[in-house]
């Protein structure tokens, strides 16, 4: 019989399983091995997270504060410090998974959503800025995607784990002994997901989404993972054609590095051509190089 958590492992590393079924799957194991950190982690992605729960730090996302000129139309508000427009800017996404999987793969015409504050946000915003107009939140629909790439590889990295600690299950069941293993140790979620930027911000509470990646980039994070996957190419074991695209790629993504003005749609786009060959590959080197690659934001 095949082993439950290796399926998932599999799973988490092909782009064509959707993260609402992927989820599913983390959440039967959650709830066979009784991991309750997991479960509701999981219930809560596929339910989206209730008004008084606070989401993890990869749903924290920056958007861009505007406001309404009747003779302009919608402005960026511009605060007079930076600790507003910080409080401001921060939209803790709690909508269900499947809606931001249907944003990101929606064909809008824009690049935004448009989150609305909630009345006692805008009334107090509209204070702070000395206006009497209206106020939302416009995010990128590009922030979603580090979104989704956490979701997709706490679930890798989780299930990982669990094969280190000798957890695989047989078909849909797992043995007293391995419910003892994971009863014994700790699965805590923010250990399964890198570093977030912003994650030190206070919460501000929205009424409804009609839906940052910020401009700026890690150039010393880009030309680790790049570098490291020179050194580890011929472990992956691609062919010709493959390798090929890979390496025009990493060129790209190279030359954009050491641009005075780098291109983030050009850096963004042989990112995800990179993952896609990565998630192809498979293996265990892939693997390790899909987990690196889920830790650059861009």
């Amino acid at each position: 019989m095949s082993s439950l958590v290796l399926e998932l492992q599999h799973e988490a590393l092909n782009p064509t399983i959707g993260l609402a079924d992927l989820l599913r799957k983390a959440l039967v194991v959650a709830k066979k091995l009784s991991i309750n950190d997991f479960q509701t982690w999981a219930e809560n992605e596929l339910n989206g997270y209730q008004d008084k729960e606070t989401p993890p730090d990869y749903r924290k996302l920056r958007g861009i504060p505007q406001c309404l000129n009747q003779f302009h139309g919608w402005l960026p508000i511009k605060f007079s410090d930076s600790g507003s427009e910080n409080y401001w800017s921060i939209w803790p996404c709690k909508e269900p998974i499947s809606q931001i999987v249907a944003l990101v793969n929606s064909k809008s015409d824009s690049d935004f959503v448009q989150v609305s504050y909630s009345y006692e946000g805008s009334k107090t915003l509209l204070e702070d800025i000395g206006a009497s107009t209206q106020v939302r939140l416009a995010v990128g629909i590009s922030s979603l995607v580090p979104l989704l790439d956490s979701v997709r590889t706490i679930i890798l990295n989780w299930a990982m784990k669990l094969e280190e600690d000798n957890i695989l299950g047989e078909g849909m069941t797992f043995t007293t002994h391995e419910k003892e293993i994971a009863q014994s140790s700790t699965y805590n979620i923010t250990n399964f997901y890198g570093p977030v930027s912003s994650s030190q911000i206070q919460q501000q509470t929205y009424d409804s989404t009609q839906l940052l990646t910020t401009e700026k980039i890690d150039v010393e994070q880009i030309l680790k993972f790049i570098n490291e996957i020179r050194e580890r190419l011929s472990e992956l074991e691609l062919t010709g054609d493959i390798k090929k695209e890979l390496n025009a790629e990493l060129n790209t993504v190279d030359a954009q590095v050491n641009s005075p003005k780098p291109k983030i749609s050009i850096l963004r786009e042989s990112l995800l051509s990179i993952r896609r060959i990565l998630e192809g590959a498979g293996g265990a080197i892939a693997a390790h190089l899909l987990i690196s690659l889920s830790a650059i934001s861009i």
